[in-house]
């Protein structure tokens, strides 16, 4: 993302209003300069060269806007009394928010509200056909309908208990959520976890590694950012968000990383009906109808827990009658903790993975090679360059799994002797591909000598 013309922010006029009341409550930012990309996107960079472990921002409790204070406050009792069953806490903080927006320059938080975007145009449940049609194969689709479903029943469920927040619409209530899902810290104050809104704080975007580090301060009785690096006047200062799948960046977020190790794509595997042992492996699943099929949202590592799970499944949907000997019913049976059984077993699980990785391959209506050409295109839109980019990152991952079936399948069908004389590249783990064959491949054939 570019760097901004602060000249060209039309919320110039009311940063500086918000920044005067900060300033005014005892809230220190000095070397900082807010910058502005367009409406939905905005920065916070460096307005003087910053020194490592420098306090650069400092925010006092009064302009922190908590769970516990929307709870206290009279839409958030009004909540409590009717017996509401509030889904997700940041419903609390989107009502208070909505009932000081309502409020206008009445409000104590008036001059934030007025700084906040107005239509969160780059989140993906806000988008028009035409964009989500960039995402046709992905399963952040089902991500993004299920966001919508919820919210609704959320929004519902609200006014049928608070029927005078029907004064609200279910757009306004969506904006309200999205301001708090994008905004929010989780801090400790006083002993109690709770969550927050920290004007300026909010400000910061997230990248890997972060420049700064930030916790609620009770000697200050303030929420601090601290920088961890030095940083040159005109530089962006980020945060980080954590470790994420660019589906959760992108559809809580709204945005997705050009390059992520945590990407992750979606694989349904089964057990086929026509398998002899099916009703055996059915009954020892617990199921009485008929049909199993899983899905797993895995990213490329074989040592994540994830596949782990994906790959313990494909060991024992593929399992004959003597492997099934090792799942007696007289046990608690784990499902997700099975280690590779056999080399018979293991060729097949990698098959059954394999199918999985080109079907969700073949949902998709471009290829990585495809998405990357078009990503050159200097006019698309940062929402549709979010697109390719989300459906790019699940691609990688399906095709990661094509080519660890491709790689391990042959290696698995070769000799003890065959395996060391060429697999030598093989023996330090040195790529996640490796760190399978290290793993799994090298310690079966082993046992077969």
């Amino acid at each position: 993302m570019e760097q901004g013309d602060l000249s060209s922010n039309p919320d110039a006029d009311k940063y500086e209003i918000m920044c005067n009341w900060l300033r005014e409550g005892g809230s220190f930012f000095p070397k900082l300069k807010f910058e502005y990309y367009d409406k939905d996107y905005r920065g916070i960079h460096a307005g003087e060269s910053i020194g490592d472990e420098e306090l650069i921002i400092s925010i006092p409790q009064r302009f922190i806007m908590t769970t516990e204070l929307a709870r206290a406050s009279e839409i958030g009792r009004r909540l409590a009394t009717t017996g509401c069953i509030i889904r997700s806490k940041h419903s609390y903080l989107a009502c208070y928010l909505l009932q000081e927006r309502d409020r206008g320059q009445q409000s104590f938080w008036h001059p934030y509200i007025d700084c906040l975007p107005v239509d969160y145009k780059n989140m993906p449940i806000n988008f028009d056909s035409d964009e989500l049609a960039y995402l046709k194969g992905s399963f952040s689709l089902g991500k993004i309908h299920q966001r919508i479903q919820s919210l609704h029943e959320e929004y519902d469920c609200i006014i049928s208990s608070v029927p005078e927040f029907a004064r609200f619409s279910y757009e306004d209530f969506s904006w309200a959520r999205h301001v708090v899902i994008t905004r929010i810290f989780g801090i400790i104050v006083g002993g109690i976890k709770t969550e927050g809104l920290v004007p300026v704080a909010d400000l910061l975007n997230h990248r890997r590694p972060r420049d700064t580090k930030w916790t609620f301060d009770t000697s200050m009785n303030a929420f601090t950012i601290v920088s961890i690096r030095a940083m040159v006047p005109g530089e962006q200062i980020f945060d980080s968000y954590g470790r994420k799948c660019n589906s959760r960046f992108f559809v809580n977020y709204g945005f997705s990383l050009e390059e992520n190790e945590d990407n992750e794509a979606v694989f349904t595997l089964d057990i086929p009906e026509a398998d002899p042992l099916y009703h055996n492996k059915l009954a020892l699943l617990g199921r009485n109808t008929s049909g199993v099929s899983r899905e797993f949202q895995v990213p490329a590592n074989p040592r994540d827990s994830k596949f782990k799970e994906m790959i313990s499944f494909a060991r024992f949907a593929v399992a004959n009658e003597k492997e099934m000997q090792r799942f007696p019913s007289s046990y608690s049976f784990v499902l997700e903790d099975i280690d590779a059984i056999s080399i018979r077993n293991e060729i097949d699980a990698l098959r059954m993975i394999k199918e999985s990785a080109q079907k969700t391959l073949e949902a998709f209506e471009t290829t990585v090679e495809e998405d990357a050409r078009l990503l050159q295109d200097p006019t698309l839109t940062m929402n549709i360059r979010n697109c390719i980019l989300m459906r790019k990152g699940e691609k990688e991952v399906a095709l990661f799994f094509k080519m660890l079936a491709e790689q391990c399948q042959p290696l698995l069908n070769m000799s003890w002797n065959e395996f060391q004389l060429t697999s030598q590249k093989y023996s330090n783990g040195g790529d996640l591909i490796e760190t399978y064959i290290s793993d799994v491949v090298r310690p079966l054939l082993r046992l077969s000598i």
